[in-house]
This record gives C-alpha cells, sequence and structure tokens, in this order.
C-alpha cells in the first residue's frame, strides 16, 4: 500500500532514477514495518497489564470468598460447639490472612500462582472441615 505522501515523494523524483525510487519505497516498508513492531508492542503490553489487573481482582474476590467461608465455618463450628473444629477454622482464617499478606508484598509474582495458593488452601480447609463434621 502505497500513501500519498509516498505517491508525492514518488513522483518528485526524475523518471529514469529507478535506484531512488527503490530506495525510497525500501524506506517507506521499513517504516511502515517498524510502526507495526511498536504497535504490536504496545499492543501486547497493554493486554499483559490488562491481564494482571484481571487476575489480581480475580484473587481478591477469591481471597474474599474463601475468608466468608471460613468465617460461616467457624461460625457454625461455634453453633454446633465443636472447640476442635472452631479452633481450626480460625487457624485457617489466620494462614488465609497470611497468603493475603503475602500476595500483597509479591506483587510481582504471577498472580494465577497466589489465586492457585488461595485455592488449595480453602480446599484443605473444606477438606479438615469435613472430617471434623463427620467424627
Amino acid at each position: 500500500v502505497v500513501s500519498t505522501q509516498s505517491t508525492a515523494e514518488l513522483a518528485a523524483l526524475p523518471p529514469d532514477d529507478e535506484e531512488a525510487r527503490a530506495e525510497l519505497l525500501n524506506r517507506h516498508q521499513q517504516e511502515l514495518a517498524e510502526f507495526d513492531r511498536k504497535g504490536g508492542e504496545e499492543r501486547d503490553a497493554l493486554t499483559q497489564e490488562a491481564m494482571l489487573d484481571w487476575e489480581t481482582r480475580r484473587s481478591d474476590a477469591l481471597l474474599e470468598m474463601r475468608k466468608r467461608h471460613l468465617q460461616e465455618l467457624a461460625k457454625h463450628a461455634q453453633e454446633a460447639n465443636v472447640p476442635a473444629a472452631k479452633e481450626e477454622a480460625e487457624a485457617n482464617l489466620r494462614e488465609l490472612e497470611e497468603v493475603r499478606t503475602k500476595e500483597a508484598v509479591v506483587s510481582t509474582q504471577s498472580t494465577g500462582e497466589a489465586a492457585k495458593k488461595i485455592e488449595d488452601v480453602g480446599t484443605e480447609i473444606s477438606n479438615k472441615f469435613d472430617i471434623l463434621s463427620v467424627n
């Protein structure tokens, strides 16, 4: 694709100067390729930034959900008068808060790794509570 500027520059060249025409077209192609490369880099940077933001928001939402679950488990254990389960749920709630603190400190790490750790802790807590409720 030859732009209007390229067409004007080509028209300004003497008709018999093929070498100058080739150099001009080559320079234009190089500029266009550089423009496309920079645009691609900008797009990639914006995409990565948006993904990190989304992963952070998702991780925060997961933490809040796990915190609510743990609070519900502790309340249930208290109502059921199961002291061991209550203490376990409270300990797990403290552990979840530590995970949240570590996630905030290590924001350069992949947020997906932090979300996986939170999910693992939540699953472990749920499993422990299920065992305690059966006994």
